[in-house]
């Protein structure tokens, strides 16, 4: 399946997220968001309620516009938990009656080049307790948000799925490992998918965010 037709969050080419062909049996009708009320976020569980589906948001909330927040908490068919991926005990709360999840919780590229231990454990720490948890609540389905940035600079123009990786930064190096530890879960417990964006731009963002939103990478 075509990573554009798993997760699509791109407004100016008005795509949509195929949540219909993603999940079509998706037990109870519930998707976990983790970073739910970020810039992509925002997106996803609008168009995931469009479609009929319920949706839970997990975030800290430490980047979030007060609007989106006041969006969320007003939407019928949507739950928002404050908190921590790094913190288990609220991850697994957040999974309980979920049948997908999709995780895009995570540190920016920015701050993880000024604070790399932070990136560490969001992006890694994070990570796996989201695909534990899903394991642990017998949740098949994952959509790891990762990036084109695990790429580095491009030798050529356009780029390519199979392009060599060259992650640069904190960031970059644990999204690529978060993708590499999802294949592991994969391969030990039938988790998936990956998905790598580029070019997210978010004019509205504090500056020190990452900006963007396009997706580059196939299932």
């Amino acid at each position: 399946m075509a990573l554009r037709e798993a997760l699509d969050a791109i407004d100016s080419a008005q795509r949509e997220l195929a949540t219909a062909r993603l999940w079509p049996t998706l037990p109870g009708g519930q998707v976990l968001i983790t970073g739910g009320a970020g810039f992509i976020g925002n997106r996803v569980w609008r168009q995931l309620r469009d479609k009929g589906y319920r949706v839970r948001i997990l975030d800290n909330l430490c980047r979030t516009d007060t609007r989106v927040v006041d969006d969320v908490r007003a939407a019928d068919g949507v739950e928002l938990i404050e908190g921590d991926i790094c913190d288990r005990p609220t991850v697994d709360a957040a999974f309980a009656g979920v049948g997908g999840v999709i995780h895009l919780a995570a540190d920016c590229i920015n701050l993880s080049v000024a604070e790399p231990a932070g990136s560490i454990r969001v992006n890694m720490v994070g990570a796996q307790n989201v695909f534990d948890a899903a394991c642990q609540a017998k949740v098949r389905r994952v959509v790891h948000a990762s990036s084109a940035s695990v790429y580095g600079e491009p030798d050529k123009l356009p780029m390519h799925e199979d392009d060599a990786l060259k992650p640069q930064t904190p960031y970059c190096i644990t999204k690529l490992a978060g993708e590499q530890l999802l294949a592991f879960y994969q391969k030990r417990h039938g988790l998936s998918s990956n998905a790598r964006h580029c070019e997210v731009r978010d004019d509205a963002r504090r500056p020190r965010a990452l900006r963007g939103q396009k997706m580059l990478a196939g299932l």
